[in-house]
């Protein structure tokens, strides 16, 4: 920035002159680096937590330290949440962000089979995406014919509640649905996991 300054011929150069501490000068080197652009998706993870845990800080303030969404800050964070061999394959950019992101809709074998599986057919992120849907279809269809009997806008609310679940698993949210008919209404159930 003072190169740039010098390059344009500046005479002064308005700024802010901070003293920090010890603890607020690591908080914000943590912010400065989060914000190269050649950082991974995990190591941006790690260090939005790190700068959560050092600032007891919520995603909320940390969203606002760095200038990103709420949103986006929880979404780098749940990357955390998938297995080593496949963050390490997002650290040494073997699999993307969105591979990831979508991986985590998936629990377990199905999850690590899946992985596999991108690796091997160099899938792209909507061959995974289309993958995923597909494994997850037979409970889909399970529900769907439930819903014999039912008048034509029941039917299209009960539709309209499955793709509301299908965008939030697409989100990486692990989403369980239960639904019970009893004579005069249809209850549905929805476990959001935390």
């Amino acid at each position: 920035r003072y190169r740039a300054c010098k390059l344009l011929n500046l005479e002064t150069i308005p700024c802010y002159v901070l003293a920090p501490n010890e603890e607020q000068a690591a908080q914000m080197a943590l912010v400065e680096n989060v914000q190269r652009t050649d950082l991974s998706a995990i190591e941006e993870a790690k260090a939005y937590v790190e700068i959560m845990r050092q600032s007891q800080a919520t995603q909320e303030e940390v969203a606002r330290k760095v200038g990103k969404s709420q949103s986006a800050i929880a979404n780098k964070i749940r990357l955390l949440n998938l297995p080593q061999e496949i963050q390490q394959a997002v650290l040494q950019t073997k699999l993307t962000e969105r591979h990831a992101r979508a991986l985590l809709s998936l629990q377990g074998k199905a999850q690590m089979q899946t992985f596999h599986k991108i690796l091997e057919g160099g899938w792209n992120v909507q061959q995974t995406e289309q993958y995923i849907a597909a494994l997850q279809a037979p409970k889909q269809k399970k529900n769907t014919q439930q819903t014999k009997g039912f008048t034509r806008n029941l039917k299209i609310a009960l539709n309209s509640i499955q793709q509301c679940v299908q965008l939030l698993e697409k989100m990486g949210i692990q989403v369980q649905t239960d639904q019970q008919e009893t004579e005069n209404e249809v209850l549905v159930t929805i476990h959001l996991h935390k």
